[in-house]
Protein backbone atom coordinates (compact mmCIF):
# COMPACT_ATOMS: atom_id res chain seq x y z
CA UNK A 1 0.00 0.00 0.00
CA UNK A 2 1.69 3.45 -1.24
CA UNK A 3 0.96 6.84 -0.37
CA UNK A 4 -0.03 8.41 -3.80
CA UNK A 5 -3.14 5.94 -3.35
CA UNK A 6 -4.19 7.34 -0.51
CA UNK A 7 -3.65 11.04 -1.54
CA UNK A 8 -7.37 11.94 -1.67
CA UNK A 9 -7.57 11.90 2.19
CA UNK A 10 -6.94 15.10 4.14
CA UNK A 11 -6.24 15.90 8.04
CA UNK A 12 -3.59 13.13 8.42
CA UNK A 13 -0.07 14.40 10.35
CA UNK A 14 2.23 14.17 6.96
CA UNK A 15 4.93 13.59 8.83
CA UNK A 16 3.32 10.39 10.25
CA UNK A 17 1.02 9.33 7.05
CA UNK A 18 3.81 6.72 6.40
CA UNK A 19 4.92 5.69 9.21
CA UNK A 20 1.11 4.80 9.75
CA UNK A 21 0.96 2.80 6.53
CA UNK A 22 3.45 1.18 7.20
CA UNK A 23 2.47 0.42 10.84
CA UNK A 24 -0.96 -1.14 9.01
CA UNK A 25 1.02 -3.44 6.49
CA UNK A 26 3.15 -4.33 9.72
CA UNK A 27 6.61 -3.07 7.85
CA UNK A 28 7.98 -1.62 10.69
CA UNK A 29 9.85 -2.51 13.83
CA UNK A 30 8.19 -3.03 17.21
CA UNK A 31 9.61 -0.04 18.74
CA UNK A 32 8.43 2.02 16.05
CA UNK A 33 4.48 0.13 16.14
CA UNK A 34 4.62 1.01 19.69
CA UNK A 35 5.74 4.60 19.09
CA UNK A 36 2.63 4.95 16.08
CA UNK A 37 0.50 3.68 18.67
CA UNK A 38 1.00 6.36 21.01
CA UNK A 39 0.60 8.96 18.44
CA UNK A 40 -2.72 7.87 17.47
CA UNK A 41 -3.55 8.01 20.80
CA UNK A 42 -3.07 11.37 20.96
CA UNK A 43 -3.84 12.55 17.61
CA UNK A 44 -7.59 12.21 16.66
CA UNK A 45 -7.06 13.11 12.95
CA UNK A 46 -4.35 10.74 12.56
CA UNK A 47 -6.72 7.99 14.20
CA UNK A 48 -9.73 8.70 11.95
CA UNK A 49 -7.18 8.47 9.15
CA UNK A 50 -6.12 5.03 10.65
CA UNK A 51 -9.62 4.17 11.09
CA UNK A 52 -10.30 5.04 7.66
CA UNK A 53 -7.64 2.87 5.93
CA UNK A 54 -8.25 -0.42 8.27
CA UNK A 55 -12.02 0.07 7.13
CA UNK A 56 -11.04 0.17 3.39
CA UNK A 57 -8.59 -2.81 3.70
CA UNK A 58 -11.42 -5.05 5.67
CA UNK A 59 -13.98 -3.95 2.70
CA UNK A 60 -11.16 -5.13 0.18
CA UNK A 61 -9.77 -8.32 1.33
CA UNK A 62 -13.08 -9.91 2.76
CA UNK A 63 -16.87 -8.99 1.27
CA UNK A 64 -15.81 -7.08 -1.20
CA UNK A 65 -13.42 -9.33 -2.73
CA UNK A 66 -15.97 -11.94 -2.32
CA UNK A 67 -18.67 -9.87 -4.38
CA UNK A 68 -15.87 -9.30 -6.88
CA UNK A 69 -15.57 -12.78 -7.39
CA UNK A 70 -19.24 -13.35 -8.22
CA UNK A 71 -18.89 -11.05 -11.26
CA UNK A 72 -16.30 -10.52 -13.87
CA UNK A 73 -17.93 -7.32 -15.39
CA UNK A 74 -16.77 -4.73 -14.85
CA UNK A 75 -19.07 -1.77 -14.54
CA UNK A 76 -20.56 -3.45 -11.58
CA UNK A 77 -16.83 -4.31 -9.64
CA UNK A 78 -16.51 -0.02 -10.12
CA UNK A 79 -19.92 0.70 -8.52
CA UNK A 80 -18.69 -2.06 -5.77
CA UNK A 81 -15.97 -0.14 -5.25
CA UNK A 82 -17.02 3.29 -5.24
CA UNK A 83 -20.47 2.69 -3.01
CA UNK A 84 -18.20 0.97 -0.15
CA UNK A 85 -15.70 3.23 -0.08
CA UNK A 86 -16.24 6.44 1.81
CA UNK A 87 -13.71 8.55 0.14
CA UNK A 88 -15.69 8.05 -3.10
CA UNK A 89 -18.82 8.88 -1.86
CA UNK A 90 -20.66 11.89 -3.55
CA UNK A 91 -20.53 14.93 -1.76
CA UNK A 92 -23.78 16.09 0.11
CA UNK A 93 -25.26 19.81 -0.58
CA UNK A 94 -25.06 20.46 3.62
CA UNK A 95 -21.19 19.19 3.28
CA UNK A 96 -20.81 21.62 0.22
CA UNK A 97 -22.17 24.69 2.14
CA UNK A 98 -20.06 23.99 5.13
CA UNK A 99 -17.30 23.91 3.10
CA UNK A 100 -18.05 27.50 1.91
CA UNK A 101 -18.81 28.54 5.43
CA UNK A 102 -15.91 27.56 6.47
CA UNK A 103 -13.65 28.88 3.87
CA UNK A 104 -15.33 32.45 3.94
CA UNK A 105 -14.98 32.30 8.09
CA UNK A 106 -11.32 31.18 7.74
CA UNK A 107 -11.11 34.14 4.48
CA UNK A 108 -12.69 36.67 6.90
CA UNK A 109 -11.08 36.20 9.91
CA UNK A 110 -7.67 35.99 8.66
CA UNK A 111 -4.79 38.10 10.51
CA UNK A 112 -3.66 39.45 6.50
CA UNK A 113 -7.26 39.92 5.13
CA UNK A 114 -8.34 42.52 8.29
CA UNK A 115 -9.60 44.84 5.90
CA UNK A 116 -11.56 42.33 3.98
CA UNK A 117 -13.88 41.84 7.15
CA UNK A 118 -14.35 45.56 8.52
CA UNK A 119 -15.40 46.07 4.83
CA UNK A 120 -17.96 43.28 4.92
CA UNK A 121 -18.79 44.81 8.41
CA UNK A 122 -19.57 48.08 7.32
CA UNK A 123 -21.50 46.57 4.31
CA UNK A 124 -23.56 44.35 6.84
CA UNK A 125 -24.73 47.96 8.97
CA UNK A 126 -25.52 49.70 5.76
CA UNK A 127 -28.10 46.97 4.53
CA UNK A 128 -29.60 47.06 8.31
CA UNK A 129 -29.73 50.71 8.47
CA UNK A 130 -31.38 50.55 5.08
CA UNK A 131 -33.69 47.84 6.23
CA UNK A 132 -35.12 49.19 9.46
CA UNK A 133 -35.55 52.50 7.53
CA UNK A 134 -37.59 50.68 4.98
CA UNK A 135 -39.81 49.00 7.77
CA UNK A 136 -40.04 52.15 9.67
CA UNK A 137 -41.72 54.16 6.43
CA UNK A 138 -44.46 51.16 6.31
CA UNK A 139 -47.45 53.00 8.07
CA UNK A 140 -49.35 50.89 10.40
CA UNK A 141 -53.02 49.66 9.80
CA UNK A 142 -54.80 51.09 12.96
CA UNK A 143 -58.13 50.89 13.83
CA UNK A 144 -60.72 52.78 13.97
CA UNK A 145 -62.59 53.67 17.63
CA UNK A 146 -66.18 54.35 16.77
CA UNK A 147 -68.95 54.12 19.42
CA UNK A 148 -71.86 51.84 18.96
CA UNK A 149 -74.99 51.76 21.22
CA UNK A 150 -72.90 53.97 23.64
CA UNK A 151 -69.75 51.23 23.55
CA UNK A 152 -65.97 52.18 22.11
CA UNK A 153 -65.96 49.71 19.49
CA UNK A 154 -62.62 49.14 17.50
CA UNK A 155 -63.14 48.20 13.41
CA UNK A 156 -60.75 48.64 11.14
CA UNK A 157 -60.42 50.20 7.73
CA UNK A 158 -63.00 49.23 5.41
CA UNK A 159 -64.34 46.56 7.83
CA UNK A 160 -67.90 45.85 6.26
CA UNK A 161 -71.29 47.34 9.64
CA UNK A 162 -74.33 45.78 8.35
CA UNK A 163 -77.06 47.65 10.37
CA UNK A 164 -80.21 44.96 11.13
CA UNK A 165 -82.14 46.81 14.20
CA UNK A 166 -85.45 47.81 12.87
CA UNK A 167 -84.76 51.51 14.87
CA UNK A 168 -81.56 52.26 12.37
CA UNK A 169 -78.31 52.77 14.59
CA UNK A 170 -76.63 56.31 15.77
CA UNK A 171 -72.70 56.00 15.28
CA UNK A 172 -69.99 58.22 16.02
CA UNK A 173 -67.31 58.40 14.45
CA UNK A 174 -63.52 59.65 16.03
CA UNK A 175 -63.69 63.02 14.67
CA UNK A 176 -67.53 63.51 16.33
CA UNK A 177 -69.47 63.08 13.03
CA UNK A 178 -72.87 61.16 13.68
CA UNK A 179 -74.47 58.85 10.80
CA UNK A 180 -77.76 57.58 11.37
CA UNK A 181 -77.68 54.27 9.60
CA UNK A 182 -81.72 52.94 8.90
CA UNK A 183 -82.27 49.21 8.75
CA UNK A 184 -80.40 46.73 5.90
CA UNK A 185 -77.59 49.33 5.26
CA UNK A 186 -74.48 48.09 4.66
CA UNK A 187 -71.29 50.29 4.35
CA UNK A 188 -67.62 50.90 6.10
CA UNK A 189 -65.67 53.39 7.68
CA UNK A 190 -62.80 53.53 4.81
CA UNK A 191 -60.98 56.24 7.48
CA UNK A 192 -61.53 58.40 9.85
CA UNK A 193 -58.44 59.94 10.99
CA UNK A 194 -57.80 63.20 13.01
CA UNK A 195 -53.97 63.69 13.42
CA UNK A 196 -53.75 64.65 9.15
CA UNK A 197 -51.70 67.39 8.48
CA UNK A 198 -52.99 70.75 6.88
CA UNK A 199 -50.99 69.21 3.59
CA UNK A 200 -53.30 66.19 3.37
CA UNK A 201 -55.66 65.79 -0.19
CA UNK A 202 -59.04 66.63 0.27
CA UNK A 203 -60.57 63.01 1.93
CA UNK A 204 -57.62 61.48 2.01
CA UNK A 205 -58.55 60.86 5.64
CA UNK A 206 -61.97 60.98 6.15
CA UNK A 207 -64.23 58.65 3.53
CA UNK A 208 -67.40 56.59 3.93
CA UNK A 209 -68.44 53.66 1.63
CA UNK A 210 -72.04 53.03 1.37
CA UNK A 211 -72.83 49.53 -0.58
CA UNK A 212 -76.65 49.75 0.15
CA UNK A 213 -78.79 51.08 2.25
CA UNK A 214 -79.79 54.79 3.88
CA UNK A 215 -77.25 56.97 5.40
CA UNK A 216 -78.25 60.98 7.67
CA UNK A 217 -74.90 62.09 8.21
CA UNK A 218 -74.18 65.14 10.60
CA UNK A 219 -70.39 66.39 9.37
CA UNK A 220 -68.23 67.81 12.01
CA UNK A 221 -65.91 70.33 10.47
CA UNK A 222 -61.80 69.17 10.37
CA UNK A 223 -59.41 71.40 11.89
CA UNK A 224 -56.90 70.80 9.30
CA UNK A 225 -60.24 71.69 6.24
CA UNK A 226 -60.04 68.16 5.53
CA UNK A 227 -63.39 67.16 3.94
CA UNK A 228 -65.89 64.15 4.22
CA UNK A 229 -66.73 61.79 0.98
CA UNK A 230 -68.99 59.41 1.25
CA UNK A 231 -68.36 56.63 -2.11
CA UNK A 232 -71.48 54.82 -3.65
CA UNK A 233 -71.74 52.31 -6.76
CA UNK A 234 -72.15 54.98 -8.92
CA UNK A 235 -71.62 58.76 -7.54
CA UNK A 236 -69.33 60.42 -4.90
CA UNK A 237 -70.59 63.53 -2.36
CA UNK A 238 -68.22 65.40 -0.88
CA UNK A 239 -68.57 68.10 2.12
CA UNK A 240 -66.39 69.70 4.52
CA UNK A 241 -68.86 70.40 7.82
CA UNK A 242 -72.56 69.48 7.03
CA UNK A 243 -76.14 67.63 7.21
CA UNK A 244 -76.95 65.61 4.48
CA UNK A 245 -78.77 62.28 3.90
CA UNK A 246 -77.51 59.93 1.28
CA UNK A 247 -79.04 56.40 -0.22
CA UNK A 248 -78.58 53.93 -2.82
CA UNK A 249 -79.53 50.74 -4.23
CA UNK A 250 -77.94 47.89 -5.78
CA UNK A 251 -78.60 45.82 -8.58
CA UNK A 252 -78.12 46.48 -12.91
CA UNK A 253 -79.74 49.79 -11.96
CA UNK A 254 -78.98 51.87 -9.63
CA UNK A 255 -79.94 54.93 -7.95
CA UNK A 256 -78.68 57.26 -5.55
CA UNK A 257 -80.02 60.20 -4.22
CA UNK A 258 -78.30 62.99 -2.12
CA UNK A 259 -80.17 65.53 -0.30
CA UNK A 260 -78.48 69.06 1.70
CA UNK A 261 -80.09 70.21 5.13
CA UNK A 262 -77.57 72.88 5.83
CA UNK A 263 -74.25 73.53 4.32
CA UNK A 264 -73.20 72.11 0.79
CA UNK A 265 -72.39 69.26 -0.98
CA UNK A 266 -70.42 68.47 -3.88
CA UNK A 267 -71.88 65.60 -6.01
CA UNK A 268 -70.08 63.66 -8.67
CA UNK A 269 -71.16 61.04 -10.71
CA UNK A 270 -68.97 57.91 -10.89
CA UNK A 271 -69.23 56.10 -14.38
CA UNK A 272 -66.32 54.40 -17.10
CA UNK A 273 -64.93 57.67 -18.93
CA UNK A 274 -68.13 59.83 -17.78
CA UNK A 275 -67.05 63.22 -15.56
CA UNK A 276 -69.83 65.05 -14.21
CA UNK A 277 -70.43 67.12 -11.27
CA UNK A 278 -73.09 69.03 -9.35
CA UNK A 279 -73.44 71.68 -6.01
CA UNK A 280 -76.30 70.88 -3.83
CA UNK A 281 -76.98 74.20 -1.55
CA UNK A 282 -79.50 74.09 1.34
CA UNK A 283 -82.62 72.41 0.54
CA UNK A 284 -81.32 71.06 -2.25
CA UNK A 285 -80.97 67.29 -3.40
CA UNK A 286 -79.64 65.54 -6.38
CA UNK A 287 -80.47 61.71 -8.10
CA UNK A 288 -77.56 60.07 -10.00
CA UNK A 289 -78.81 57.13 -11.91
CA UNK A 290 -76.93 54.68 -14.07
CA UNK A 291 -78.44 51.96 -16.31
CA UNK A 292 -76.30 49.84 -18.77
CA UNK A 293 -72.86 51.42 -17.84
CA UNK A 294 -74.61 55.02 -18.29
CA UNK A 295 -75.01 57.31 -15.49
CA UNK A 296 -77.01 60.31 -15.38
CA UNK A 297 -76.70 63.12 -12.68
CA UNK A 298 -79.44 65.02 -12.62
CA UNK A 299 -79.34 68.91 -11.55
CA UNK A 300 -80.11 69.89 -8.09
CA UNK A 301 -83.61 70.55 -7.03
CA UNK A 302 -85.85 70.91 -4.06
CA UNK A 303 -85.14 68.73 -1.04
CA UNK A 304 -88.46 66.33 -1.09
CA UNK A 305 -90.62 67.10 2.13
CA UNK A 306 -90.17 63.47 3.09
CA UNK A 307 -86.10 64.16 3.05
CA UNK A 308 -86.71 67.31 5.00
CA UNK A 309 -88.42 66.02 7.93
CA UNK A 310 -86.30 63.49 8.25
CA UNK A 311 -83.42 65.75 8.11
CA UNK A 312 -84.89 67.92 10.75
CA UNK A 313 -85.67 65.14 12.95
CA UNK A 314 -82.16 63.76 12.71
CA UNK A 315 -80.73 67.19 13.39
CA UNK A 316 -82.94 67.57 17.07
CA UNK A 317 -81.79 63.84 17.40
CA UNK A 318 -78.16 64.75 17.24
CA UNK A 319 -78.42 66.51 20.18
CA UNK A 320 -81.34 65.48 22.10
CA UNK A 321 -81.23 61.38 22.59
CA UNK A 322 -84.84 61.23 23.64
CA UNK A 323 -86.10 62.54 19.87
CA UNK A 324 -84.15 59.61 18.42
CA UNK A 325 -87.19 57.31 18.97
CA UNK A 326 -89.10 59.49 16.47
CA UNK A 327 -86.96 58.78 13.15
CA UNK A 328 -87.44 54.99 12.45
CA UNK A 329 -91.52 56.48 13.16
CA UNK A 330 -91.26 59.12 10.64
CA UNK A 331 -89.24 56.98 7.81
CA UNK A 332 -91.68 53.90 8.50
CA UNK A 333 -94.90 57.02 8.56
CA UNK A 334 -93.45 57.82 4.77
CA UNK A 335 -92.83 54.40 3.49
CA UNK A 336 -96.69 54.16 3.98
CA UNK A 337 -97.62 57.41 2.45
CA UNK A 338 -95.61 56.20 -0.70
CA UNK A 339 -97.12 52.49 -0.78
CA UNK A 340 -100.84 54.38 -0.35
CA UNK A 341 -100.07 56.69 -3.33
CA UNK A 342 -98.65 53.90 -5.29
CA UNK A 343 -102.10 51.69 -4.51
CA UNK A 344 -104.24 54.32 -5.44
CA UNK A 345 -102.97 54.62 -9.17
CA UNK A 346 -104.46 50.89 -9.25
CA UNK A 347 -107.38 50.29 -10.82
CA UNK A 348 -109.62 49.00 -8.70
CA UNK A 349 -111.46 45.34 -9.02
CA UNK A 350 -114.58 44.35 -10.10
Amino acid sequence: MSINEFCCYRGCCTEWEQEILLYMDHEISPDSCERVQRHLDRCDECARFYRIMDREEQLLSGRLRHQVELTTEPDIIADLVMRDIPAFQPITFSQRVKEQVSAAAFYLFDRDRRHYSLAASILICVCGLLLAMRVGNVAEVQNINIVRTGQVIPIAPKEPIFIYLDEGEFIQLPDDSVIYAMKDTYFSVNSCNMDAPESSSINEERSLQLFSGKLCIDVSPHPAKIGFSVICPNAKATVFGTQFYVSTTTGPSKTTEVGVRVGSVMVEKRGKNQVGLTILENKEMTTINSFNGVVNLRSPYPLRPDLRRLLDCFNEARRDRSARRMLPVLHLTENLKNVSKDDSMLPLPE
